[in-house]
């Protein structure tokens, strides 16, 4: 359970960053398609008590989208069309893909 949490918080952080701004507006994009709504990923805050629950909640609502831009993600790289931040991308992908089969 420990590393589910840790996961968690690292995909959150991560879509939470303005630094991958192409993977979030696939992320938001997907959410439209599939919910007609965009979702706020909640990053875990140390002075809040419910923060990391939002977190997990907020990843779990969003649990559709997050596995198809997992797979379009994953899509690129076999493509080789994304090699800025490989080693950072199969990261997210690895932590995803492990967060989603958890859950």
């Amino acid at each position: 359970m420990k590393h589910v949490a840790k996961d968690a918080v690292i995909i959150a952080s991560y879509f939470n960053n303005v630094k991958h701004a192409y993977w979030i507006s696939k992320f938001r994009d997907e959410q439209m398609n599939l919910y007609r709504n965009t979702y706020s990923i909640v990053s875990p805050n140390d002075t809040r008590w419910n923060s990391n629950y939002n977190c997990y909640v907020s990843l779990l609502r969003s649990k559709g989208a997050l596995k198809v831009n997992f797979a379009f993600s994953f899509h690129l790289i076999l493509r080789r069309k994304w090699h800025n931040n490989l080693i950072l991308i199969l990261f997210i992908i690895k932590l995803l893909n492990s967060f989603l089969k958890k859950t």
